[in-house]
């Protein structure tokens, strides 16, 4: 009996909710060592897999269905990796004041990839844009705290010497 790919992605599955952990483990452990970790894609990489392109695990949209298991548990760990970057970047977002709202309505919006190149490109003192698509995701979040941090601890100082202004 030949499955479907759909049953054989039904089987992924059942058999990943019947493993125990280490096995589990020892699954996600193969499947980074043969198709990479997710955290080190670079921003290309990690934003082409975010839009479909599942040429970097060696499928496409029509074959996905078709996936291995490696591939499958690989996909898995990859959609974690997206939604912990997504619930990194709301958390990392600096608030605006009035006045920095009332002037960015003037400014051009940008896609989150463009946003994410420029900033790589800034950040890392890179030339290219080119360059800065080759940033990896771990050090493109690491770098994105690192500048929150900054400009948040700048935010505070400024309210305290204003504070200290305001007494003298």
């Amino acid at each position: 009996m030949k499955l479907s790919p759909e049953d054989k992605y039904i089987n992924h599955i059942v058999l990943l909710n019947n493993m125990d952990d280490d096995s589990k483990a020892r699954l996600q452990a193969d499947a980074n060592e043969h198709l990479g970790d997710p955290w080190q894609l670079t921003l290309s990489e990690f934003f082409s897999l975010s839009e479909g392109d599942l040429s970097h695990i060696g499928l496409t949209k029509e074959t996905s269905l078709n996936a291995s298991i490696r591939q499958y548990v690989w996909m898995q760990e990859f959609s974690d990796v997206v939604q912990s970057v997504v619930a990194t970047l709301k958390r990392l977002q600096v608030p605006q004041s009035d006045e920095a709202k009332q002037a960015s309505q003037f400014c051009l919006k940008t896609e989150t990839k463009e946003a994410a190149i420029v900033f790589a490109r800034r950040y890392f003192g890179l030339k290219t844009f080119a360059e800065a698509w080759n940033v990896t995701i771990s050090d493109f979040i690491i770098a994105k705290k690192d500048e929150f941090n900054s400009l948040m601890f700048q935010h505070a100082m400024n309210e305290i010497q204003r504070a200290k202004f305001k007494k003298k």
